[in-house]
């Protein structure tokens, strides 16, 4: 069954910080290197050079791939790559997927070559005369490899280039970077609940550029570190996300179970309006109710459902409340706060 995905997304309080710098706390290393095709075939292959988990896929048309093709069997330029050493040493693609799964997806076989001059128009790789498969191999792509000199949780200069150097179409939205950075069992766990039918009736259909999976992201950080937090939202996020991306320090399936449990509470008590007291989804009001009442939920279940519903209402109605959540949502005052006012609101549940 295929998701449906939302083409434009309205979520109040979620963007207030999306122009804030990240501090660059860390100096870099690039250095170059020309890899020979065969070189790259194997390395992505093995997994050591790898196309990053965020949304945008190999897109080429056959006609773009077979062009670019062409142009090495050739002898032409080719635009250089980009590649970032993650964590584990292996090399994370930030620019150039395109012509690089181009030409493993053609040495592998998956293509023939079209819409391109009569020498090799229509060949495939095993079609190639065996001077012209010899030339494709050894011929050179040149890669920047990037390297963070103090790899932190946060990794700010490696979240910096991928802001800055991804070229290919729109800028990447944060959460779009983290899932290139920070690969593992956590941001499976988050791709996980995404996929919750619990979620997405409260969300809506399935965001493309990641804003779902980035509220629940915020969810966990928010309840396991929230004292710890400081603006920009950005930053916090990377920080939480680098620091449990193997999920070592928390317990992934208790972390999912709060999770639904808080929603499946939220949506018997307030319904389809659930997060929007407008028309559209607000981030501030999802983070300070799901906490407050995760918070309660620790205590064990809620006497009265229906005394959550009238809690949620009078929050909403609250102008101490409404102060903190329709304005500067990102800063430390704001969201200490209306996380603060909720949890207390919550205990009498």
């Amino acid at each position: 069954m295929s998701k449906k995905y939302q083409t434009e997304e309205f979520i109040d309080g979620f963007d207030d910080d999306i122009d804030s710098v990240v501090p660059f706390n860390e100096t870099v290393t690039s250095y170059s290197v020309d890899f020979p095709v065969d070189s790259i075939v194997r390395r992505i292959e093995s997994g050591e050079v790898y196309v990053p988990d965020f949304q945008r896929r190999y897109i080429w048309k056959n006609t773009e791939a077979s062009r670019f093709i062409e142009s090495l069997l050739l002898g032409l330029p080719v635009p250089g790559v980009f590649l970032a050493k993650d964590f584990d040493g292996r090399h994370m693609i930030i620019d150039g997927q395109q012509r690089l799964l181009s030409v493993y997806k053609y040495v592998s076989g998956e293509f023939d070559l079209s819409g391109i001059g009569a020498i090799f128009n229509r060949m495939n790789f095993s079609d190639l005369p065996e001077e012209y498969k010899y030339r494709l191999m050894d011929s050179i792509i040149h890669a920047t490899i990037i390297r963070q000199d103090n790899q932190n949780y946060e990794n700010s200069s490696i979240f910096h280039i991928f802001e800055r150097l991804n070229t290919g179409g729109k800028q990447l939205d944060p959460q779009e970077i983290r899932n290139c950075m920070y690969p593992g069992n956590f941001q499976h766990l988050l791709s996980d609940i995404n996929d919750n039918a619990l979620w997405r009736s409260i969300y809506g259909s399935q965001s493309l550029r990641y804003k779902d999976q980035e509220l629940i992201l915020r969810f966990f950080a928010l309840y396991f570190d929230s004292e710890n937090y400081s603006p920009p939202m950005k930053s916090f996020l990377n920080r939480f996300m680098g620091m449990n991306r193997r999920l070592d320090n928390i317990d992934g399936l208790l972390a999912k179970e709060l999770f639904i449990k808080t929603l499946e509470v939220l949506k018997t008590a307030i319904g389809d309006k659930l997060f929007r007291p407008s028309k559209n989804f607000n981030a501030a009001i999802f983070d300070a109710i799901t906490f407050g009442l995760a918070k309660r939920l620790e205590n064990g279940p809620v006497i009265s459902i229906q005394k959550v519903g009238v809690i949620y209402e009078q929050l909403l109605k609250d102008e101490e409340f409404r102060s903190v959540y329709t304005s500067s949502t990102a800063s430390s005052s704001n969201l200490r706060a209306r996380l603060e006012i909720s949890r207390q609101a919550f205990k009498e549940a």
